[in-house]
């Protein structure tokens, strides 16, 4: 989409303005109901839409289903910028991983966004690895992969948990 008509960019977490929850298109969600954008479009009127990709979290699961909504029912309430040094770092890191997915016999990548829930993390496992793949290494990287879902929706530090800098008293 151009961004210079969106005003609202892919990966901000958005709130629904008062005013617009008492319309037939959000029967489910009320004024404050929060979401994630996860795109833009302009409609063929020439207004900007979003999908709203809503925080179940936040509504309780109304019923309200993810959608292309009228940007202008929303207000930001984080903005999804990465600034120049962020993006720089971004880079490298991407880098030391490709580094270190090289050395490997396969890849396992997993992305996420600073905020959100575990509908906002993808995967991806080299296919040629994969293939091969006896079923107990499946089934030990569907365990890792509910490890790393259970400590981002607990807030735990996944890395310093699995090199045991996290443990409590009792060695968890």
């Amino acid at each position: 989409m151009d961004d210079r008509l969106s005003k609202i960019k892919v990966g901000s977490y958005v709130k629904l303005k008062k005013g617009f929850d008492d319309t037939d298109f959000y029967r489910g969600v009320t004024a404050g109901a929060t979401g994630w954008v996860i795109d833009s479009k302009v409609d063929d009127d020439g207004f900007p839409m979003i999908f709203i990709e809503w925080d179940e979290l936040n509504i309780k699961w109304s019923g309200e289903v993810d959608k292309w909504a009228f940007e202008s029912h929303f207000e930001i309430l984080r903005d999804h910028e990465m600034n120049l040094n962020e993006n720089e770092k971004y880079i490298a890191e991407l880098r030391v991983a490709s580094d270190a997915a090289l050395a490997g016999d396969g890849f396992l990548l997993i992305s996420v966004n600073k905020f959100g829930n575990a509908r906002n993390m993808h995967g991806y496992l080299s296919e040629a690895f994969a293939a091969d793949l006896e079923p107990s290494a499946m089934k030990a990287i569907n365990q890792m992969i509910l490890i790393i879902a259970d400590c981002i929706k607990e807030g735990k530090d996944y890395i310093n948990l699995i090199r045991g800098e996290d443990e409590d008293e009792s060695g968890r």
